[in-house]
């Protein structure tokens, strides 16, 4: 309860002083706090198990990575939600080498991943493992606006669970062993998924890609395609229940493109097959499966969601503030 006081605290004053640089907020375990003004000196500052709140608007990029295990939650991404205090814009990468969480940010370069980093509700170019293979990842109502990728003779991203998320371009590539379920895929035309090896695609949605040059060891289960025959496979068996000939244009509402939008909420046309196609009669797409997209993908922490400053003082010099807050 201490630390929700605390964040909702600094929130507010964040709102009402907006002519300085809002304090990036750091809580241990033991209930103390230390401000930093970078995601950098916050990296010098943390401790295993801090959890780290970062205010709306601009922040600077990382090049001192986390090296403990930290919990970082931003406001959100999403212009519809974060009005009242912008979106939490992190203007380079951010790095996590011992494991951690992020939620609730927009990244304008890359995430980069060690093993156990679970990142929710976020926005990305990429997301990419520089230091060594990594397992146990989870990406969960995510936008990965270029690809999902292991670095080919190098290292790996594997055995990881991506789940309602949608991804851009490359999702194969040096990748083993993955599950991804609820997905939807805006890459178009032709694909080669060959870079990586026996990953699972559940109840995901692949209505632009039209010419499938290989489908390797992948397993595809209740999948919406494009294309009007399925990926070319190792074995035909690793594909089953899925639909083929579907487009974009048939299966949403407003069909996607190969660049991600705000303005589509990606909601399956109940006109389509994709509305119970995915395993035992639920939806394909962000929509279905056991952790389904939220309108507005904020953080579940405390949010201000709209403030109303009033423009003069009232009786006795006062201000009237008023914030409306709440939690998904």
């Amino acid at each position: 309860m201490q630390r929700v006081i605390l964040l909702l605290a600094i929130l507010m004053v964040c709102q009402i002083g907006m002519a300085q640089q809002a304090p990036i907020a750091i809580v241990s375990t033991n209930g103390t706090t230390r401000l930093a003004s970078t995601l950098d000196e916050a990296s010098t500052l943390a401790q295993d198990n801090d959890i780290i709140y970062l205010p709306g608007g601009m922040i600077a990029g990382m090049s001192n990575w986390f090296t403990k295990y930290v919990t970082v939650i931003g406001v959100g991404h999403n212009p519809d939600s974060t009005v009242a205090t912008d979106a939490t814009n992190i203007q380079g990468f951010i790095g996590f080498m011992a494991g951690g969480v992020l939620d609730g940010v927009y990244v304008l370069n890359g995430i980069y991943i060690s093993s156990n980093v679970k990142i929710f509700r976020s926005n990305c170019d990429h997301i990419f493992p520089p230091w060594s293979n990594t397992e146990n990842v989870l990406v969960d109502k995510c936008i990965v606006r270029s690809n999902i990728i292991g670095h080919a003779g190098y290292f790996g991203f594997n055995y990881s669970t991506i789940k309602n998320s949608i991804i851009g371009f490359d999702f194969t590539s040096a990748n083993t062993g993955n599950t991804f379920e609820n997905c939807i895929f805006l890459t178009e035309a032709n694909y080669d998924a060959s870079g990586g090896h026996m990953n699972t695609f559940k109840n995901c949605s692949f209505t632009g890609i039209t010419n499938w040059t290989s489908g390797h060891n992948h397993f595809f289960r209740n999948c919406l395609f494009a294309s009007s025959s399925l990926p070319p496979l190792t074995d035909p068996n690793n594909a089953s229940n899925n639909i083929l000939g579907q487009s974009g244009a048939a299966t949403f509402v407003n069909a996607p493109t190969t660049s991600y939008s705000y303005s589509n909420d990606y909601i399956i046309k109940p006109s389509s097959p994709a509305i119970n196609g995915g395993l035992g009669g639920t939806q394909i797409g962000i929509y279905g499966g056991t952790s389904p997209w939220v309108k507005g993908n904020v953080p579940p922490n405390p949010h201000i969601r709209t403030k109303n400053v009033d423009a003069t003082t009232g009786a006795g010099g006062t201000l009237r503030v008023r914030f409306n807050v709440g939690a998904q």
